[in-house]
């Protein structure tokens, strides 16, 4: 089977999904490493266009996910939504989350903001355990 640029995007988007920019630079460098030995070196700068692009479209979902230990005011959100930097059609999906006991845990794209009691609680007993 012959891949295409858009098969190597798409291996790479999911090499580094969940991971770092170390580890995306990684990924990258094995690619070319590959392309290399399969004499297709040619193809790595096709390969990371299209990987850009995907990159992009996934990281732009226009939504900001929140969970808080109680509800949170309108003008609350638009302070988060301010914070993060992102654009006022953004929509803002708040779900209560009484576990957290207090503060916010606030994701939009690759950008997490967790000001939450139980996080803190979580660092001070570490902290303690050490």
């Amino acid at each position: 089977m012959k891949y295409t640029t858009a098969h190597y995007a798409n291996m790479l988007i999911a090499a580094t999904k969940d991971n770092g920019a170390h580890d995306a630079a990684q990924a990258v460098a094995s690619l070319a490493r590959f392309l290399r030995e399969k004499n297709r070196l040619g193809q790595l700068e096709r390969v990371l266009s299209q990987y850009r692009a995907l990159l992009l479209k996934r990281n732009m979902s226009g939504e900001i996910h929140i969970q808080s230990a109680v509800p949170l005011s309108s003008s609350l959100k638009k302070m988060i939504r301010e914070k993060l930097d992102a654009p006022e059609e953004t929509v803002v999906k708040e779900t209560v989350n009484a576990s957290l006991i207090g503060g916010i845990v606030a994701k939009y794209n690759d950008v997490l903001i967790d000001t939450s009691l139980r996080r803190k609680l979580k660092r001070l007993e570490g902290a303690l355990l050490r």
